[in-house]
């Protein structure tokens, strides 16, 4: 017999597929089958860690997803709740007249019936404010002594936008 193997199913692989043969009398035999390719959920857009805007502009951020079947997506807000209608235009998040108020941390999340769901995350900040850092992008030193009088601190950074960078380095002398 002949058979029809498909390894590394895609997609694209999904559809209609027919065999036709013929038997000893040179009879026609036909016979198909519906191939369906199940995919989880997957976040295909590279949505930035930090997005900054001014108060009054209206932000858009895009969240395409792929997955069959296909993904339900759903932007969260700082407290894991979804955020109103009027925020999510398809499966964009969209804040008008951005305000404090709005700033924060977004997440969208795409769930189909083949995973619980995929997540990315955005922290919107008002620009010109100190922005809220994701986990390891702060450092802490411990307390110094009053007795010590110099302290000499190394701080390197990356940063993907050097446009929108700013290091500023406080040197806050008080007396007991």
């Amino acid at each position: 017999g002949k058979f029809l193997f498909l390894r590394n199913a895609h997609l694209g692989l999904a559809g209609r597929y027919t065999c036709r043969a013929e038997d000893s009398m040179a009879v026609p035999l036909v016979m198909s089958t519906q191939l369906r390719v199940y995919a989880p959920a997957k976040v295909l857009t590279t949505i930035p860690h930090t997005v900054y805007a001014s108060t009054g502009e209206t932000v858009s951020i895009p969240c395409y997803v792929a997955g069959y079947p296909v993904p339900r997506t759903v932007w969260l807000n700082k407290y894991g709740r979804a955020v109103g209608q009027d925020m999510q235009v398809g499966s964009r998040l969209v804040l008008k007249s951005f305000s404090r108020e709005l700033a924060g941390d977004y997440s969208c999340f795409s769930q189909n019936s083949r995973v619980a769901g995929m997540k990315a995350r955005v922290s919107v900040q008002l620009a010109g404010e100190v922005p809220r850092f994701f986990g390891d992008s702060y450092a802490a030193y411990p307390a110094v002594p009053s007795s010590y009088v110099r302290f000499n601190a190394s701080l390197r950074l990356k940063t993907t936008d050097a446009s929108r960078t700013q290091l500023v380095l406080l040197n806050r002398q008080h007396s007991d």
